[in-house]
């Protein structure tokens, strides 16, 4: 019997060499499209998470990292869908409400402080990180949803109730990991 020949995913295509690249469904537009710099921020936002995930030593962390980095290619999917795709995943109301539940549940369980509070472990630094980059993610959405390129406004909701979660995912590890929050006060400025 011949031996089956095993194919290989591409992964330099050259096609973005002239400054376009495709939307998932083939529309083709610039690099520097709203919906590819959404998209990329976001991945950016899912790689850190990922990141946290990976070093954390807690499985309930761990468990709502994976999470939020499927909420995180959920969007990225409704942003970067092409007229072919559009509409096949989006972020709707049962989402935000989802996220929120999950937001109030970590809260109570890490027992926030009342100050402000500065990263105090290595894999909640890299959450507080993810955090400001989905900020910024948020930002280009709310670009895009007051500009008409898009129009869920769940998508922007969600995406404010996602960096609430990385906040508090970044301390309910430190909690776990038996840290002290580090806090900051307006004293401490001085």
């Amino acid at each position: 019997m011949a031996e089956r020949k095993k194919t290989r995913t591409p992964v330099t295509t050259r096609r973005g060499d002239g400054g376009y690249t495709s939307l998932w469904g083939g529309d083709e537009v610039a690099k520097y499209d709203p919906r590819v710099e959404a998209t990329g921020i976001l991945d950016e936002a899912c790689a850190l998470v990922g990141e946290a995930r990976t070093m954390t030593q807690h499985s309930a962390v761990r468990k709502e990292a994976l999470r939020l980095q499927n909420d995180l290619y959920r969007l990225m999917s409704e942003i970067s869908a092409g007229e072919a795709h559009s509409g096949d995943f989006s972020i709707d109301a049962g989402n935000v409400t989802d996220i929120e539940g999950r937001v109030e549940r970590i809260r109570d369980a890490a027992d926030l402080p009342a100050m402000f509070t500065i990263s105090a472990t290595p894999t909640a630094a890299v959450l507080d990180v993810a955090r400001t980059v989905i900020r910024r993610g948020e930002r280009e959405v709310a670009r895009m949803l007051h500009q008409g390129t898009i129009t869920n406004a769940e998508s922007l909701r969600f995406l404010n109730r996602a960096s609430d979660l990385a906040f508090v995912l970044a301390r309910f590890e430190e909690k776990l990991a038996g840290v002290p929050y580090q806090t900051i006060s307006a004293k401490d400025l001085e």
